[in-house]
């Protein structure tokens, strides 16, 4: 039986996107996170540069493909690099469904290398005028 185990709850503030159409794979969204914060028992940090969220809404228009590249600095200096996939469904206005994603961590330091192990589950929100992103992650045990 899958048991889940609160990780973190995660909040982004977002740059406003950069909107690429008619690409043969569906409508790009590009955005850049611009700051950030993870908050959990065993994990507390912000985002730090060369973070980024990018959404493929398929030629359809009913689909959002998540593709996310989040670097976290712990509290106590860490550098923990968080990559997720995930879906949306596009439902009239933005932020009216939620946003499920499946993050992987990468670490080089031993205080963190359990995450390394972890393979994570989450649902978010993004807020209606596309500036933040709220999320609830759980270790998938």
């Amino acid at each position: 039986m899958i048991e889940l185990a609160p990780l973190y709850n995660a909040t982004y503030s977002l740059a406003p996107p950069r909107i690429m159409e008619d690409t043969p794979s569906g409508t790009l969204v590009l955005f850049q996170v611009t700051s950030g914060r993870v908050e959990g028992e065993r994990l507390r940090g912000s985002v730090r540069e060369l973070s980024g969220d990018w959404v493929t809404i398929r030629p359809d228009g009913r689909v959002g493909a998540l593709d996310v590249r989040v670097t976290i600095e712990t509290d106590d200096g860490a550098a923990i690099l968080v990559t997720y996939c995930g879906r949306t469904i596009i439902e009239g206005r933005p932020g009216a469904a939620p946003l499920y994603i499946a993050p992987l961590f990468t670490t080089g330091d031993e205080r963190y290398s359990f995450l390394n192990e972890v393979q994570a589950v989450g649902k978010g929100v993004l807020s209606e005028d596309l500036s933040r992103l709220e999320y609830e992650v759980y270790e998938l045990r």
